[in-house]
């Protein structure tokens, strides 16, 4: 399990414990999941077309890279807020 993953569970954890002030958590918890869903989803479509000019597959590659890069920033921001 990754970083977002083991946050997640840990968020999720402390939620059982405590399940009056659970709510802050499990949302917490929902944004790393959310994060890594989104992270493992991209890998999962990843697939440069190999049977493409060069053109296409550096255009195709640079829309990935920007894929990435929200994704990213999805990742820190739900990190920055579980802590």
């Amino acid at each position: 399990m990754g970083k977002l993953g083991k946050k997640a569970a840990e968020l999720r954890e402390i939620a059982e414990r405590d399940s009056t002030s659970a709510g802050p958590y499990l949302q917490g918890s929902l944004e790393l999941t959310r994060a890594k869903d989104a992270m493992m989803n991209w890998m999962r479509q990843f697939e440069v077309p190999s049977d493409s000019a060069d053109y296409i597959q550096i255009n195709y590659l640079k829309q990935e890279l920007k894929k990435m890069e929200d994704i990213e920033q999805q990742a820190e921001k739900a990190l920055q807020n579980a802590d």
